[in-house]
């Protein structure tokens, strides 16, 4: 009697996945691309927020940069001088020996400063000389004033230089941004006016003369005369 064939077992002999091992795979899968997309779009929006915070502030340093070397630059005129300084809060012309230039100036230059609403409702401070106009900076949402400092730092809302005589230009001048509606400054630019701005005033290093470990040497200006002695040539003692 013929014996009947022996049936393979079940487990032994399937091969691949079953759907329901496909659908958890993919589930898997498509959960892991979502974190991943997820984390990926989190990144480039912190390295595209860092870049514009670190444009913003080199931007802001540039400008303030600026703002200090034009007001350090105010010429004290004359009384008979037709180039009068004149300011309030919304902005001042005056002369300056360190304009926004690539070149070298060798005489004062006209120039202004204005706080001006642009197109799209920003604050902006504009900068104008010699027919030259450039926005230095910009404020969304804010307001701008001037303040100019006398000798004893008193604030004035503006500035007259034929009226005041005894004073030709401020001491120093303050820019003053807040939010619109809020009182409470948000930015507050501070510059003085050097008293020789064609000269130097630049403080610099201790320089330690030769041999003098504890000895310093003030600075002066390139005017001033400074004699220095020369060191005595060495003499070997004598012998007895």
């Amino acid at each position: 009697m013929p014996r009947p064939p022996l049936r393979q077992s079940h487990a032994h002999g399937e091969c691949g996945f079953t759907l329901m091992e496909l659908l958890v795979a993919l589930a898997i899968t498509s959960l892991l691309m979502t974190l991943l997309m997820g984390a990926n779009y989190y990144i480039l929006r912190v390295q595209e927020t860092l870049a514009r915070e670190v444009r913003e502030g080199e931007s802001s340093m540039r400008a303030h940069a600026w703002y200090r070397q034009l007001i350090g630059g105010l010429a004290p005129l004359g009384e008979s001088s037709t180039d009068a300084f004149e300011g309030d809060e919304k902005g001042f012309r005056a002369l300056t020996l360190r304009p926004l230039r690539a070149d070298m100036m060798v005489a004062p230059e006209a120039m202004s400063l204005s706080l001006e609403r642009d197109t799209d409702g920003r604050l902006s401070l504009l900068y104008r000389a010699d027919r030259i106009e450039m926005q230095m900076a910009s404020w969304e949402n804010a307001t701008g004033r001037f303040v100019y400092r006398t000798q004893a730092g008193e604030p004035l809302a503006s500035w007259s230089e034929l009226k005041q005589t005894s004073e030709r230009v401020p001491t120093a001048i303050e820019l003053v941004i807040s939010r619109e509606g809020d009182e409470v400054p948000t930015a507050q630019w501070f510059a003085r006016v050097e008293s020789a701005p064609w000269t130097s005033t630049l403080t610099a290093a201790p320089i330690l003369p030769p041999g003098g470990a504890g000895e310093s040497q003030a600075w002066a200006p390139p005017s001033a005369t400074r004699v220095r002695k020369s060191p005595e040539p060495f003499r070997p003692p004598l012998g007895k």
